[in-house]
């Protein structure tokens, strides 16, 4: 092999260059590279000149770094050169790419390497084969030329973190006989193992170090609510080689110390074989007030956010789904909603909780006036409808049950109705409660900027000598 098309993107263009280097010094090859000047000249036709390089390379490496970026150029350019390749004996394609990065779905066919030297190496010497003709350097050049190469484009992997608070997750692959299909939580967890380093243990409670079947490990994740189902999502993502920025899991609650945390994807690979292994970052969210200690107005503020999450991820989202549901008639249609459905609702329910929203704790906090009681009672009653609603939408899951579930959404659409009316008026009785700051020391020039709506309250409520 002597012409190869190194394909990247632009912010990756100096590794591009220690690749091509390393390339050209140790197996004379000739590389084109677009964002270096000696490939691509000024005022070159730039798309002429690309297609005449795909079309006269032997092999495209591309340089695939992140998938949180726009890869479309990069695709494009490995399309057009497989299009011009009748075979894979006149054009082969290898991906090049950080541990941890699955390649693009296109591409899912092709040679895949891993920034390690043993495979950077095994790469290299299929590359460039040593014969009783060639002017291939020993086998120290591969070795050298392979460290170099792996170090340099595993400086792309994204880990903007710690290594410390992980969970890492180990799927093992199907059976050969077994169809391809999406996995459900319960088939996930029984092929799954889990191990935690130390702050991960402490923030779990659970033993550090140590890999644990998945179904013994389940009573850990449900006791903290932990999102199993997000990570189920993630699993089946990485086994379609789909996983991307969009696939977050949802907060969860340590039984330790009631810290919200939110575990981030930092590293997602499927072997050759199958396998899945996905790294985690327990990440801490750092409270906007101590539940301990919180005010009634922090505890209404907390109540009106989970409202609104619920009207817009739950409500606004799957009632018109439901309908449609309802008229279509497909068990499997039906059964993958009312999973997303029972999922968006825990989700919001762990929100809540992750907030110490407790009954008893928004109690505490309504106002406590003899106009406000009727609020209480009314929160409370919408609390314990909620808390049916929500079993009766678990057993409709369960059951595959369209009609309870439409019914249970109906009922949990009102009580949150009802929240958001009670928490609307329990804010206004604290905000109209507040003692606006004294304004005597404020000269005449300042006092003009005194918003209208405060200067009409102050004379309303002869509020100006305060």
């Amino acid at each position: 092999m002597s012409n190869i098309f190194l394909s990247h993107k632009a912010k990756d263009g100096e590794v591009a260059s220690k690749i091509k280097s390393n390339l050209h010094g140790w197996f004379a090859a000739d590389v084109f590279l677009s964002s270096d000047a000696e490939s691509l000249r000024g005022g070159d036709q730039w798309r002429e000149t690309i297609h005449s390089a795909l079309k006269s390379s032997s092999w495209l490496v591309l340089l695939y770094s992140d998938a949180r970026e726009n890869w479309d150029w990069c695709i494009y350019e490995g399309a057009y050169f497989l299009g011009h390749h009748a075979d894979r004996a006149s054009g082969k394609l290898t991906i090049l790419h950080p541990e941890g990065t699955s390649p693009p779905n296109p591409f899912d066919a092709w040679q895949r390497v891993r920034a390690v030297p043993k495979s950077v190496e095994g790469w290299l010497r299929n590359a460039f084969p040593q014969n009783s003709t060639s002017q291939i350097p020993p086998d120290a050049a591969y070795k050298s030329a392979a460290a170099d190469i792996a170090v340099s484009v595993q400086s792309l992997a994204i880990r903007p973190y710690v290594a410390d608070r992980l969970l890492q997750v180990h799927v093992s692959a199907a059976q050969a006989n077994e169809p391809e299909r999406d996995l459900s939580v319960d088939v996930m967890l029984k092929r799954a193992t889990f191990k935690v380093d130390a702050g991960a243990g402490f923030i779990l409670q659970t033993r550090a170090d140590v890999e644990i079947e998945g179904e013994a490990f389940q009573p850990t994740l449900e006791a903290c609510r932990f999102d199993v189902q997000g990570l189920c999502d993630a699993v089946n993502a990485v086994r379609k080689r789909s996983l991307g920025s969009s696939q977050v899991l949802d907060l969860f609650r340590s039984t330790q110390d009631a810290r919200a945390y939110r575990p981030v994807i930092t590293k997602a690979d499927r072997t050759d074989g199958g396998a899945i292994d996905i790294e985690l970052m327990l990440a801490e969210i750092p409270p906007t007030f101590e539940y301990k200690t919180c005010t009634g107005f922090d505890t209404m503020f907390h109540l009106l956010a989970v409202t609104a999450r619920f009207r817009w991820e739950v409500a606004e989202v799957f009632a018109p789904q439901v309908e449609a549901a309802a008229k279509s008639g497909n068990p499997v249609a039906v059964r993958a909603l009312l999973q997303n459905l029972l999922r968006a609702v825990t989700n919001v329910r762990n929100d809540a909780l992750n907030r110490a929203l407790t009954m008893d704790k928004v109690l505490d906090a309504l106002p406590k006036k003899n106009h406000q009681k009727r609020n209480r009672r009314r929160f409370a009653s919408a609390h314990e409808a909620a808390q049916e609603a929500m079993k009766i939408l678990e057993k409709a899951v369960r059951e595959n049950d369209l009609s309870s579930a439409v019914q249970s959404l109906l009922i949990l659409r009102l009580a949150n109705y009802e929240f958001l009316d009670v928490t609307v008026t329990a804010l206004s009785g604290l905000i109209e409660a507040q003692q606006l700051p004294p304004i005597d020391s404020l000269d005449t020039t300042m006092k003009k900027l005194i918003p209208r709506g405060i200067r009409q309250l102050m004379r309303s409520k002869s509020f100006s000598s305060r």
